[in-house]
């Protein structure tokens, strides 16, 4: 019953890691703005004014603000995962050992390749005899 409510949940926050909330906002910023330029304008003013950047709405600003604190933050994350990574990338490393051997898995494949056994029931006649 609550696996609905996981798979919502794990598409929510997928969409917020990939950053699709801010790409809806905008959208959403963008009709609004043609729609509010429009009414003074013809249309296809009203569209120039939306995309060519120099008249932003109160709501793109934010977005815009909160796209550079994103930002920010992950630079910050960048860094300190490249640091882990070069720790991870030194000499000294040790690559552990597989468990298995590509020599035991092609044993495997032949032992499973033979059948010893008949099957337990015949297969059916066919029913246009």
């Amino acid at each position: 019953m609550l696996r609905p409510i996981g798979n919502v949940l794990a598409l929510v926050a997928l969409i917020f890691i990939c950053g699709l909330h801010i790409a809806v906002l905008q959208a959403v910023a963008s009709v609004r703005m043609v729609v509010n330029y429009s009414q003074s304008a013809t249309f296809s003013e009203g569209l120039n004014k939306t995309l060519d950047g120099a008249h932003p709405c109160a709501m793109c600003l934010k977005i815009r603000k909160t796209q550079g604190d994103e930002n920010k933050k992950s630079e910050a994350i960048g860094y300190s995962q490249k640091k882990s990574e070069a720790a991870i990338l030194l000499p000294s490393a040790q690559v552990p050992v597989p468990l298995v051997s590509q020599s035991d898995y092609a044993g495997f494949v032949q032992k499973t390749a033979r059948r010893t056994l008949e099957p337990a029931l015949r297969p059916p006649r066919s029913a246009a005899v």
